[in-house]
């Protein structure tokens, strides 16, 4: 129990350690255009075969970037603006003809 205790410790001060230079590298490190369509295929097989996993993705991205759904929103309400706005000139144009 001693050991593990210590052992997971250790682990936990390596990790925050190594953070800063691992979160330095990745944002040096840049994939070719071949890694990424790789990268790509791989994510695009694994959210294939498990689909349930997307809806989490998503779930995390949305809570973590919520002026997506902002975005969403105000865009949805000018569609139905437009179509309303259409709908509308298209019964003027029909009751000018029946006249």
């Amino acid at each position: 129990m001693i050991f593990r205790k210590h052992t997971f410790t250790n682990l936990v001060l390596l990790a925050a350690m190594a953070a800063p230079v691992l979160s330095q590298a990745a944002d040096t490190a840049a994939f070719s255009a071949d890694q990424q369509a790789q990268i790509g295929k791989i994510a695009e097989d694994y959210f294939t075969a498990n689909p349930e996993k997307l809806g989490e993705a998503i779930s995390i991205y949305l809570a973590n970037h919520p002026e997506f759904l902002v975005a969403a929103s105000e865009n949805l309400r000018q569609n139905q603006q437009l179509a309303a706005q259409k709908l509308k000139e298209m019964e003027q144009a029909q009751k000018a003809t029946q006249k």
